[in-house]
C-alpha cells in the first residue's frame, strides 16, 4: 500500500458519506396500489385489464364498454374520441373523458391526458377518479405542487382515503417536504400498519432527514412483511443506512444478501458500497471486481473514480491514471480532488512525471483556489524535486492569495519538514512553524515536530523538558520514549537514561497486538537498545576503563545483575536485541549493519563482513556500509584493492555534502558516516600501495573538513608521504601544523614530535631533531620516553656508542613496543661497533622474542 500521505488521503472516501448517497424521488418506492402503471414503450400492446373502472354504473352503455375492454390503448382512444363527438349523456361523457385521460396517461401522453381529465372535472368537479388520475399526470410531468393539490382535494372529502394519503406522501418526497411525507406515511400506517410501501418510503424519509435509527427500524419491519421475491428495497436501504454510519459489518451483511438474491433491479451503488468496504479491509482485488460490476451496471463518476483510487492504493498507477481521467470525462464534479489524485499518481509511477504533477495541482487550484490539498501535494512534489525554496514560496503565496492562515495539519507538517530539510539558516523558521503546528494540533505527531525543532536548534535541555511534558500528557505513547532516547543519544553521559527510555518504549509496544506496524516499531526499539549496550561495551573495552560519567561499574552490575559487564558480555547482550530487531523486521538494513558492528567489536570479522553484505543488499546507498566493508576487507582478506573498491564506491554515491562543524565533532562512537570516512579509507589504501603522490592529492580534498571533524588522519598520511618522497621540509611543516591544529590531542602531538624529529634528522637539521625529541620527552604521555629512543638513535648514528648505550638501556623499559624495537636495533649496532659480542647476542635474542610476541 502506498505510504505517501496524499495518496493515503485519497484512499479515504472522496466525500463525507452523507454526500456520497444522493437519493432522488426515483429512489422512493412508487405506490403499487391505485393501478397507476404506464407502458414502458409506446409501441407495446395494451394490457387487457382496465386501469380503473369508470364512475358511472356498469349497466349503462354496456355495449360500448364491452366493445373497448380488450382493445389496444391506441384503438380505445380513437373509439372514445369518436364516441365523444356524439355523446349526449352527461354521466357517460364524464366517464369517457376519464377513460380517455387514463389511456393517454398509460401511453405516456401526459399533457393530453391532463386536458382530458380536466374536461371530466369541468363537468364533475368532485370526481375522485378524475382527480386521482390528474394527480398522477402532474407527477409524471414534474408538476409536483399541482399533483399534491389533487391528493389534497380527495383528502378534504375523505381524510381516510389511503390512496390519496399515499399519493400526498409520495409527492411530498418529490418536493423534498420531508415533514409532510413523514406525517402522511404515518397516517397510512395508522390505517394499515403492514402497508409495505408506506414502511419502505417512511424509512427513506427518515434516511433523508438523517434519522438513521428510525429509518433502520422501518426497513427492518418491512423485511418481515410479505414481498415479491426480487424486492430487495429494504435490504438495499438498510445497507445505505449502515454505510453512512460507518458500520461496515452490518452494511456488508445486507449488501451480501442483495448480491446473493440477484434482483432484476440492478443498483450500481450496491457494488460501489461493497467495493468501499473491501478497500477498508485492504481486500483490493475483490474491491476492484465490485467497482467494475458497479460500472457495468451504470458508468458513474463515483465508481470510475473509486476504481482508479483502488488501483492507486495498490501502486498500479498507470491504471489509476486511466480511470481518474475517465471519471473527469464523465463529470467535473469533485474535479479538484480527482486532479490532485492524478498528480499523486504521476509523481509515484515508475517513470515519474513531476512537472505533470505540478501542472495538475495548479489546474486543481484554478478550479478551487482555496483547495488546501492541492497545495499540499504541490509542496510534496517540489520537496521531492529538492526545490525547497519554491515549496515554501508556494505556500506563502497561497496564504497571501486566500487571506487565510493555514491550520491544516498535513500542510503545516510538510512546511516544517521542508524547513528541516533546508537546514542551516532556516532552523529558527523550523522552530517557529513547529511551534505553530503544536499549538494548533494537540496530538503526539505535531508535538514531536516541535521537539525535533528544538533539537535542530541545539536546545537539548528544552527538548528533553518538552519530551517529559509530552510523557506526562501521553504516558502510554511509546514513540515519545523512543524519540527521547534518540535525543539522549546526542547528549554525553546519559547512556543509562537513554537505555531506560528505549526499554519503556519496548514495554508499551509489547502490550499492543502484534501487527506488522507494531513489529516494525519493536524492531526499531530493540535496535536502539542494542546500540546503547554496544556503546557501553565500547567504553568498557577502552584501556582507561569507564571514562563516560554516565557509566560506572556499580551501575552496570545493577543494570545487568552482575552478568556480562565485560565488553564481550555486553556485546552478546547487544546481539540478542539485534536478533529480535531482525526477527520483527528482516528487511531492516540498520539491524544487519549493527549486527556487523557488534561482531566487529567481538573481533569476529568474517561474521561482521557477512552482516555488512546483507545490510548492503537492503540499502546500497548508505556510505557507512561501504566504508565498513572496506575496513573489514582489509582485515580478513588483507586486500587493499578490494577495500579500495568499497571506499571508492562510497565516495561515488555521496553528494559530497559537508556537514556543520558542530555535527562533525562527534566522538567516534556516535559519528555519522559520510564521504569523508570513505576518503580516509581510500587514502590509507593508497599509502599501503605506496602511491604517495596520490595520497597527497586525495588528502588535500578533505584536509579542511577533516580538521573540523577533529580528524588528523589526512594530515598524518600527507606528512608521511612527504617524508617517504624525501620532501622533508614539507613533511615537517605538516607535523608543525598538526601540533598547532590539534592542541587537545596529546598522543597525536607526541606522534608529530616523533616524526618531525626523524624528518629533521633526515634533512640534516640535527639541532631541530634533538629539540623535537626533547619536546616529546617533556610531553606528559605514555609515549614520551620514545624521545630518549630518538636521542639514542642519533647518538648511534653519530658514533657516540657509549652515550647511546647509556641512554637507551636507562629508558628501555619505558619505551613503547615500537620504541623498544628501534632501541634494541640501535643497541645491537652499538655493541657490534664496540666489539661486545655477548651483549650483542643478548639484545638480538630479546629483539627476536619481541618480534615473535608482536
Amino acid at each position: 500500500m502506498v505510504e505517501d500521505e496524499e495518496l493515503d488521503e485519497a484512499t479515504k472516501r472522496i466525500l463525507d458519506r452523507t454526500k456520497n448517497i444522493r437519493f432522488t424521488s426515483e429512489d422512493a418506492k412508487r405506490n403499487r396500489s391505485g393501478k397507476r402503471a404506464q407502458k414502458e414503450k409506446i409501441s407495446k400492446p395494451s394490457v387487457t385489464k382496465d386501469i380503473s373502472k369508470p364512475s358511472v354504473d356498469w349497466d349503462e352503455k354496456d355495449q360500448f364498454w364491452d366493445e373497448i375492454k380488450d382493445l389496444e390503448a391506441e384503438k380505445v382512444i380513437k373509439k372514445i374520441q369518436k364516441e365523444l363527438a356524439n355523446v349526449n349523456d352527461k354521466k357517460h361523457e364524464i366517464d369517457l373523458w376519464i377513460k380517455l385521460g387514463e389511456k393517454l396517461y398509460y401511453i405516456r401522453k401526459e399533457e393530453e391526458a391532463v386536458e382530458a381529465l380536466k374536461a371530466a372535472l369541468l363537468r364533475d368537479p368532485g370526481n375522485t377518479t378524475a382527480t386521482k388520475a390528474l394527480g398522477w399526470c402532474y407527477d409524471k410531468l414534474g408538476r409536483y405542487s399541482d399533483a399534491r393539490d389533487c391528493a389534497k382535494k380527495i383528502l378534504d372529502k375523505d381524510d381516510k382515503d389511503v390512496d390519496a394519503l399515499r399519493d400526498y406522501a409520495f409527492i411530498s418526497i418529490s418536493l423534498k417536504d420531508w415533514d409532510s411525507a413523514r406525517e402522511y406515511y404515518l397516517k397510512v400506517l395508522e390505517i394499515d400498519k403492514k402497508d409495505l410501501d408506506a414502511l419502505d418510503n417512511l424509512g427513506y424519509v427518515y434516511y433523508n432527514i438523517k434519522k438513521y435509527d428510525q429509518a433502520i427500524d422501518c426497513f427492518e419491519k418491512g423485511i418481515l412483511l410479505e414481498r415479491d421475491d426480487d424486492d430487495v428495497y429494504a435490504e438495499r436501504n438498510l445497507a445505505r443506512c449502515y454505510f453512512i454510519q460507518d458500520k461496515d459489518d452490518e452494511c456488508e451483511k445486507y449488501l451480501d444478501l442483495v448480491i446473493k438474491k440477484k434482483p432484476s433491479h440492478k443498483d450500481w451503488y450496491i457494488h460501489y458500497m461493497k467495493g468501499e468496504i473491501l478497500v477498508n479491509k485492504k481486500s483490493y482485488a475483490e474491491a476492484t471486481e465490485h467497482y467494475k460490476e458497479s460500472i457495468r451496471i451504470k458508468e458513474t463518476r463515483k465508481s470510475v473514480f473509486a476504481l482508479g483510487r483502488c488501483y492507486a492504493t495498490q501502486d498500479k498507477f498507470i491504471f489509476a491514471i486511466l480511470f481518474y481521467e475517465k471519471s473527469l470525462e464523465i463529470s467535473r464534479e469533485e474535479a479538484p480532488n480527482t486532479l490532485v489524485n492524478l498528480a499523486a499518481c504521476y509523481k509515484k509511477k515508475d517513470n515519474p512525471d513531476m512537472e505533470k504533477a505540478l501542472r495538475l495541482c495548479d489546474e486543481a487550484l484554478d478550479e478551487q483556489d482555496n483547495y488546501e490539498r492541492a497545495i499540499y501535494v504541490k509542496m510534496t512534489t517540489l520537496r521531492e524535486l529538492n526545490r525547497l525554496e519554491e515549496a515554501i514560496e508556494c505556500i506563502d503565496d497561497f496564504v497571501k492569495m486566500t487571506g487565510n492562515q493555514i491550520k491544516n495539519r498535513e500542510i503545516l507538517r510538510e512546511k516544517v519538514r521542508i524547513y528541516d530539510r533546508l537546514g542551516e539558516g532556516y532552523s529558527i523558521k523550523f522552530l517557529e512553524n513547529s511551534n505553530k503546528l503544536a499549538e494548533l494540533h494537540n496530538d503526539v505527531s505535531a508535538h514531536l515536530w516541535k521537539a525535533w525543532a528544538l533539537e535542530a536548534n541545539g536546545k537539548f535541555d528544552e527538548a528533553e523538558k518538552f519530551y517529559d511534558e509530552m510523557i506526562e500528557k501521553w504516558p502510554e505513547e511509546w514513540v515519545i520514549y523512543c524519540e527521547k532516547g534518540d535525543l539522549l543519544h546526542k547528549i554525553p553521559n546519559r547512556l543509562f537514561d537513554e537505555l531506560h527510555n528505549y526499554q519503556k518504549a519496548r514495554e508499551l509496544l509489547e502490550k499492543k497486538e502484534k501487527k506488522d506496524d507494531v513489529e516494525r516499531d519493536l524492531s526499531d526499539v530493540h535496535l536502539g537498545i542494542s546500540r546503547v549496550i554496544k556503546e557501553m561495551a565500547n567504553l568498557v573495552g577502552k584501556q582507561n576503563g569507564l571514562p563516560d560519567k554516565g557509566i560506572s561499574k556499580d551501575d552496570l552490575e545493577k543494570e545487568f545483575e552482575r552478568d556480562g559487564i565485560d565488553k564481550k558480555g555486553l556485546l552478546d547482550k547487544a546481539l540478542s536485541h539485534i536478533d529480535l530487531a531482525i526477527k520483527y523486521n528482516a528487511d531492516s538494513w540498520e539491524a544487519w549493519f549493527e549486527n556487523g558492528n557488534c561482531f566487529w567489536g567481538l573481533e569476529r570479522y568474517n561474521d561482521a563482513f557477512e552482516n555488512y553484505v546483507q545490510s548492503l543488499r537492503l540499502n546500497q546507498k548508505n556510505i557507512g556500509i561501504w566504508c565498513c566493508l572496506g575496513d573489514t576487507a582489509r582485515l580478513i582478506n588483507n586486500s587493499t584493492s578490494e577495500a579500495k573498491y568499497y571506499y571508492q564506491k562510497a565516495i561515488s554515491i555521496s553528494n559530497k555534502k559537508i556537514k556543520e562543524k558542530n555535527d562533525l565533532e562527534k566522538n567516534l562512537t556516535k559519528r555519522d558516516y559520510d564521504w569523508v570516512d570513505a576518503q580516509n579509507g581510500l587514502i590509507k589504501c593508497l599509502y599501503e600501495e605506496k602511491k604517495y603522490d596520490d595520497v597527497i592529492l586525495e588528502a588535500d580534498k578533505i584536509f579542511v573538513i577533516s580538521k573540523d571533524r577533529n580528524d588528523w588522519g589526512p594530515l598524518r598520511y600527507t606528512a608521511l608521504s612527504f617524508g617517504v618522497l624525501k620532501k622533508y621540509s614539507e613533511a615537517i611543516d605538516m607535523w608543525e601544523m598538526g601540533i598547532k591544529e590539534f592542541p587537545d590531542e596529546k598522543w597525536f602531538i607526541g606522534y608529530c614530535y616523533y616524526c618531525a624529529s626523524l624528518d629533521a634528522n633526515s634533512l640534516g637539521l640535527k639541532t631541530d631533531a634533538d629539540e623535537y625529541a626533547k619536546k616529546l620527552i617533556d610531553l606528559d604521555i605514555e609515549e614520551s620516553a620514545d624521545g630518549y629512543q630518538l636521542q639514542g638513535a642519533y647518538l648511534t648514528e653519530n658514533g657516540y656508542y657509549e652515550d647511546a648505550i647509556t641512554i637507551l638501556e636507562e629508558h628501555l623499559v619505558d619505551f613503547t613496543e615500537h620504541g623498544k624495537i628501534q632501541a634494541l636495533r640501535d643497541l645491537i649496532s652499538c655493541y657490534d661497533q664496540i666489539g661486545d659480542k655477548e651483549k650483542k647476542e643478548e639484545y638480538e635474542k630479546r629483539l627476536n622474542e619481541l618480534k615473535e610476541k608482536d
